[in-house]
């Protein structure tokens, strides 16, 4: 779907892929009309904590608040799909469903990655909303490895999303 909003934009867009999406399948209807640039999607509203998140780690993000849900622990799961145009608006009514608590899960490294523009963006614009700081769960600060079984290590996991959840909510 994005993709295809991406296509029918008269301005030029960049699609970021993550090749681990490719490993799955799933029907695309093309008969649906044709979204356009940019807006987040809520896949799971919840008032405990909020999680947001975009590309490859969504599915992961997705998998935690089930288990999550499990132990009580309710979560609203943000699938920012663009980051710009960045939907502020989604960000900021999660935030407040949840009290202020966030998290933010990418699979970019923690120092200079785009989970640290939401949380700054967060901090400037919507700090009264926030009942403690942004965590952000996000691969090491260190050079990704080419290896597979070596990178895969290094990326955020369920059990990590969990653990982090757990904590934001306790705060």
């Amino acid at each position: 779907m994005m993709t295809r909003a991406a296509i029918a934009d008269p301005d030029p867009v960049v699609v970021i892929e993550s090749r681990a999406l490719y490993l799955g399948t799933a029907m695309v209807d093309t008969s649906l009309p044709v979204e356009s640039v940019g807006g987040a999607r809520v896949h799971r509203e919840g008032s405990d904590i909020a999680i947001i998140s975009w590309g490859r780690m969504v599915n992961l993000v997705r998998e935690a608040a089930e288990r999550l849900a499990g132990e009580g622990i309710e979560a609203t799961v943000v699938d920012l799909r663009w980051l710009n145009p960045l939907d502020e608006d989604a960000i900021v009514r999660a935030v407040e469903a949840t009290g202020g608590k966030v998290m933010v899960v990418h699979e970019a490294n923690l120092t200079g990655g785009f989970g640290a523009e939401i949380a700054a963006r967060l901090a400037d614009s919507h700090f009264h909303l926030l009942d403690g700081p942004v965590r952000r769960v996000a691969l090491p600060d260190v050079r990704v490895p080419s290896s597979p079984v070596l990178s895969g290590a290094l990326m955020p996991d369920v059990d990590q999303i969990c653990t982090v959840a757990r904590e934001v909510r306790a705060f």
